[in-house]
């Protein structure tokens, strides 16, 4: 048995009004979509690049620590953002802010060639500030307050600062800044 599905007076174009009024519903939700796939994107990338400025810090600091706290002396090196790290046997170790030809700065140890920060291709980053300043010369000698603070070159905002204190005993060399 074959049936014919026949069309009633006035329904002739009921099939084209529905697809006209549910085009626009369709594109408004995926517009929606694209917009949060967009957002959650955008998101994902400012955390990375925060994370990643974070570990390059951490780590960082931590390098210049261990080395400070195996220092019989320390000073501010050639320029205000450096730091000059002396062993029992007089030899200098030094970290310093270096531009690098694609004019990131970057920490460095020794040499400019030896860069601490900014090998991370994804958030490229950037040393914003580095030093050393003795905390109290006078009332505590030896204590020494060190920062390092870096940004995203990439996510404008993703911006870590790491500070910490080291103690020298002025009979180890401490209260020379």
């Amino acid at each position: 048995m074959k049936r014919v599905q026949q069309i009633k007076d006035g329904e002739a174009g009921l099939v084209l009004l529905e697809f006209l009024l549910a085009l626009p519903v369709l594109a408004v939700i995926l517009a929606g979509i694209a917009l949060g796939v967009t957002a959650a994107a955008k998101n994902y990338l400012a955390f990375r690049a925060q994370q990643e400025v974070q570990q390059e810090v951490q780590q960082s600091l931590v390098r210049v620590m261990d080395d400070c706290l195996s220092a019989s002396r320390l000073s501010r090196g050639n320029t205000n953002e450096s730091i000059k790290i002396y062993d029992e046997k007089g030899r200098a170790k030094q970290y310093f802010v270096n531009e690098d030809r694609k004019r990131v700065r970057k920490l460095v140890e020794n040499r400019p060639e030896q860069p601490m920060t900014g090998n991370h291709a994804w958030a490229m980053v950037a040393v914003t500030s580095f030093g050393i300043r003795e905390v109290d010369p006078v009332g505590r000698p030896g204590l020494y307050k060190i920062w390092l603070e870096a940004e995203s070159q990439r996510v404008k905002g993703a911006r870590y600062r790491l500070a910490t204190e080291v103690y020298l005993p002025p009979e180890r060399g401490g209260g020379t800044t």
